[in-house]
């Protein structure tokens, strides 16, 4: 389950900063941030919806995951501060209400 978990969120991370760069193969810091949370995020609510739950230890691995592909991707510029921010963030969306019809929207930004 870890690789499966571990595999799509580098899959679902690459794909999304592919299609973020600009022209010079530049993407910004920010909009890394951005979906990584947002990835976290829907990976977290989609587990919650097929289990009814999610434990803590389930949400610490997914956040590490995306935390483990931006160090790698970004090295020393990708800092504990930087994955405070990631976990925070992607603990706020969650708890919004309509984030369901919000992920859908700004997930399909990246398949127009």
């Amino acid at each position: 389950m870890n690789t499966t978990i571990h595999e799509m969120i580098y899959s679902q991370m690459n794909h999304f900063l592919d299609k973020s760069t600009d022209k010079n193969g530049q993407v910004s810091f920010d909009k890394v941030i951005e979906i990584a949370t947002w990835t976290g995020a829907y990976i977290i609510r989609q587990r919650h919806i097929q289990n009814k739950e999610i434990s803590q230890e389930e949400m610490q691995m997914v956040l590490g995951t995306i935390g483990n592909f931006c160090k790698e991707s970004f090295e020393e510029d990708f800092t504990k501060e930087d994955f405070d921010l990631l976990s925070s963030k992607t603990l706020e969306l969650l708890q919004k209400p309509t984030f369901d019809s919000d992920s859908r929207e700004y997930f399909g930004q990246f398949y127009r």
